[in-house]
């Protein structure tokens, strides 16, 4: 394997689910060829730090060497193999209740969160309308992948800017997006254009629901979540003296999500609190 934090850093492909699951991998085949627990503890470190907005990653590791039944690198391999398998299964019963909350045959959604997708393919819907979710554009692979499903519903791809056309034209029932950190205050972090799909779903009166797995809750305490800022280049390269706002993630108030699904059902604000207090004793392991 290529370093895995580097590449942890770099990788812009995939979501957060996705990602935890890669330094997992990287934590067990490491910590199963090595000699001292020091090294394998430094490589926990590199990776809990490598990407700070997706707490996915940082409680998935923290979980590991938090659990480890002593300080040594089998027992590490073994926690990080069984994390692993839980990481899996979380994200496949949260789509499986996100699918049973979904009340109607319409939904709207964005980017590509694997877990949403499963969830779209376990309702009986009859139409599916997904935002491009720029930059990156993940949104248009997302619509194609549903469209070509045997059962598929009618798919509709708009662009970002659209939202607000797109459901004075073609109703939903709900919003069902995906979620890189949820806050212990209830706010979701979520690629940008999130939060703008809910400002217009609400002035519809149509609820958002986030689904992720609970190790997405970011730890207690976390008031500042990273939205990893852009190139500004990347949108403008003028001479002008023009200042850039452009963020890969944003951040939707409480007031604006319905609902947070995880595997372990719909967590209200209280639960979303414990959640966070866990994951924040989590880190001790590293005091």
């Amino acid at each position: 394997m290529d370093d895995p934090v580097t590449t942890l850093r770099a990788d812009t492909d995939h979501g957060s689910a996705w990602l935890s699951r890669f330094a997992l991998d990287a934590l067990r085949e490491r910590a199963a060829a090595a000699d001292e627990y020091d090294a394998v503890a430094a490589l926990a470190r590199d990776l809990r730090d490598a990407r700070p907005s997706m707490h996915a990653v940082a409680n998935r590791i923290n979980r590991v060497m938090a659990d480890a039944e002593a300080r040594t690198p089998a027992a590490v391999a073994e926690r990080a193999a069984a994390v692993r398998e839980q990481a899996e299964t979380a994200a496949e019963a949260a789509a499986a209740n996100a699918a049973a909350e979904l009340d109607g045959p319409s939904v709207l959604t964005l980017s590509r969160s694997g877990t949403v997708l499963d969830a779209l393919g376990r309702a009986d819907l009859g139409r599916v309308s997904v935002l491009e979710s720029r930059p990156g554009g993940e949104g248009s692979e997302a619509a194609e992948r549903l469209a070509r499903r045997d059962d598929t519903p009618t798919v509709t791809l708009a662009p970002d800017a659209a939202v607000a056309d797109l459901l004075a034209a073609k109703p939903v029932d709900a919003v069902l997006v995906g979620a890189d950190a949820v806050l212990s205050d209830g706010s979701v972090v979520n690629k940008v254009g999130t939060r703008t799909a809910a400002t217009v779903a609400a002035r519809a009166g149509v609820p958002l629901l986030a689904v992720c797995a609970a190790a997405k809750v970011a730890p207690a305490g976390t008031t500042d979540p990273d939205l990893e800022p852009r190139d500004p280049t990347a949108l403008y390269d003028g001479s002008a003296a023009v200042a850039v706002h452009d963020r890969t993630f944003d951040r939707t108030p409480p007031a604006l999500v319905a609902a947070v699904v995880t595997e372990r059902g719909t967590l209200d604000a209280a639960g979303v609190r414990s959640v966070a207090e866990t994951h924040a004793a989590m880190a001790a392991w590293d005091e």
